[in-house]
């Protein structure tokens, strides 16, 4: 397990390095994704050790602003409360990330930023130590009484809770990367995996038409729902309505969700 995730675009390879020396300097473990080791599923690595890291370091630039992996990455660190945001470039950090306050350290190492570095080696001690506290565990006693059997259900149904949570995360991040390798394929990718992992009816449409559905075939009966959501481009191009008996568990992430249908728009995936 390592102390600090670090969530970033790839060309901003240079400053991240310099922020793992910056790290280790503190005797802090660091992981970043070159050190996912030959052999193991790039996915699966970084699920796994973003739920292990007592701290996630998301570096904001321009390329990483547009990177569907960072703000999925940085969404499971906002969830968790363990985010610490570092601007390495003069960008706008994006919704709902800019409710806290940034690091900023543009232009460094090229030009010094001493006060903004302490800033940082002090939030990410905080977030560290307080992580490390929180997972102490009380030992349970050989034979359970009734109060621990039932926090021990409780546990488990968290425990499922955040496994289902995982998936859907992957599928988020998967219909983002089809955006780049199969674009024709991604709008009924989002709907179908909507209706897999949140147990809902999900519907697609352009301007009123159907674009793509899940299940395909028709169901009535979204009034009568007791949970619906609908979900808008900011042109109103495309509308997400999901609807169901009861509302999901899981964190809807609901802003990668909006990022995913303006970027299906913005390539011209959902037209027939």
């Amino acid at each position: 397990m390592h102390d600090i995730f670090i969530s970033y675009a790839r060309e901003d390879i240079v400053q991240v390095r310099e922020l793992v020396k910056l790290f280790e300097r503190e005797s802090w473990t660091t992981f970043f994704d070159r050190d996912v080791a030959a052999g193991r599923g790039f996915p699966e690595a970084l699920d796994a050790e973003i739920k292990a890291a007592k701290c996630v370091v998301v570096a904001w630039s321009e390329s990483s602003t547009g990177s569907t992996w960072v703000r999925g990455e940085a969404h499971r660190a906002l969830d968790r409360d363990i985010l610490i945001p570092v601007v390495l470039s003069p960008v706008e950090v994006p919704l709902p990330f800019n409710a806290i306050e940034s690091i900023d350290l543009c232009g460094w190492p090229s030009t010094h930023r001493d006060l903004e570095l302490r800033r940082l080696i002090s939030g990410v001690r905080q977030v560290v130590d307080s992580t490390a506290k929180t997972r102490k565990q009380i030992p349970i006693r050989d034979d359970p009484t009734l109060s621990s059997r039932v926090a021990k259900r409780v546990v488990d149904a968290l425990r499922g809770r955040e496994s289902a949570g995982i998936e859907y995360d992957r599928m988020l991040n998967e219909v983002g990367q089809s955006l780049l390798s199969e674009p024709a394929l991604a709008a009924d990718a989002l709907v179908q995996g909507i209706y897999e992992h949140l147990g809902c009816h999900a519907r697609l449409l352009s301007r009123n038409k159907l674009v793509a559905q899940a299940p395909h075939e028709h169901v009535s009966g979204e009034r009568a729902a007791s949970w619906n959501l609908e979900v808008r481009t900011q042109s109103g191009e495309l509308t997400l309505v999901c609807f169901g008996d009861r509302p999901p568990e899981i964190e809807l992430k609901l802003p990668l969700v909006v990022l995913l249908l303006e970027r299906i728009e913005l390539g011209g995936s959902h037209h027939r």
